[in-house]
């Protein structure tokens, strides 16, 4: 645990003191309060139904997709600079073991995605000020974009631990992304009901779909702690071989 402290407080402190973390935030406050506004003023009636439909929904899902815009461009990094600079080795020749670098580094941009989706939270306080109040509904979203987030982070720091080049890191990031992302087109394309159940279970897709709607299932839980365990484990061999 404190060697996950360690690699935490340092990755943090690098990210903090750096001007890209602030860019980042800015630009990223800026599109979403872009987005919120136009969304917000192209509905003629406000009600349940044309706020859900015409604002909640569509903002959400480009929340999400800054996310996954953003989240390889944070991890082409995490590795990848420490294998070129020559100090990767020097860290995994410490007495930290490889689940504490991982986790520290995975915890540390996880913080970040947290920083960046606490700025979105004005957008339910303007709501619930024009009569449109749904907490539970933006509660699942949030913890759907969360769980998307550490999803694509797992990706990324897979990617990074594979290649020094940090283009190509954020190349497989995003390929990787996409892959799980778009499962859900074979699954709706084929009749087969065997191949379209595993297809729709391994999209990220269609499990986000299910938080955005307000609904949390099991099995989506299940999913989303599956994958990132399996990326962030797959990681721990790739150290390891390389080591070696």
């Amino acid at each position: 645990m404190k060697g996950i402290l360690i690699i935490l407080e340092k990755e943090l402190k690098d990210y903090f003191t750096t001007s890209l973390f602030y860019i980042i935030l800015t630009a990223f406050s800026f599109v979403i309060g872009y987005f919120f506004f136009n969304y917000l003023i192209n509905v003629k009636e406000f009600t349940t139904v044309t706020v859900l439909t015409n604002v909640v929904t569509p903002l959400f899902g480009n929340i999400n997709l800054l996310v996954l815009i953003l989240s390889p461009l944070l991890t082409m990094k995490i590795f990848s600079q420490e294998s070129r600079d020559g100090t990767l080795d020097l860290l995994l020749g410490s007495n930290l073991k490889y689940y504490e670098i991982i986790l520290g580094k995975f915890l540390s941009i996880m913080t970040i995605i947290f920083v960046l989706l606490t700025y979105c939270s004005f957008v339910p306080i303007t709501l619930h000020f024009i009569g449109y109040d749904n907490p539970y509904l933006f509660f699942t979203s949030f913890v759907g974009l969360f769980f998307c987030a550490s999803f694509y982070i797992s990706i990324g720091i897979l990617a990074s631990s594979i290649t020094s080049n940090q283009i190509l890191s954020s190349f497989l990031s995003y390929g990787g992304i996409l892959f799980f992302i778009f499962l859900i087109q074979p699954a709706r394309a084929t009749s087969n009901y065997i191949v379209k159940s595993a297809l729709q279970y391994l999209s990220v897709s269609y499990h986000y779909d299910y938080f955005a709607k307000g609904a949390v299932a099991s099995y989506s839980l299940i999913y989303f702690v599956s994958m990132i365990f399996i990326f962030l484990f797959i990681t721990s061999i790739v150290l390891s071989k390389r080591k070696w």
